[in-house]
């Protein structure tokens, strides 16, 4: 993925931490940057997914609330009419 600006970080390491990332960084062919860079964007993808999932659970509780009758004139509008399916068919 390209960069389009980025930004520098200082990081403080304890020396044996360091001498594992470096290590791991040599086994991958890849610089200590790009191995750091990778896991953070690993970390933060996997931290959305689970935002996300806790705002989709959230939402399912207060679908449960909510009148039935008015979430199904929602639902209708996002799916196709019956009759544009048998048509298609």
């Amino acid at each position: 993925m390209p960069v389009l600006s980025a930004r520098q970080v200082t990081l403080r390491l304890p020396d044996s931490l360091y001498s594992q990332v470096k290590r791991m960084a040599r086994q991958r062919r890849v610089s200590v940057n790009r191995l750091m860079q990778e896991r953070l964007e690993s970390l933060a993808a996997e931290s959305l997914a689970l935002e996300m999932g806790a705002a989709y659970a959230a939402l399912g509780k207060r679908q449960r609330e909510l009148p039935t009758r008015a979430m199904m004139g929602v639902q209708r509008e996002a799916l196709p009419s019956e009759a544009s399916v048998l048509s298609n068919a």
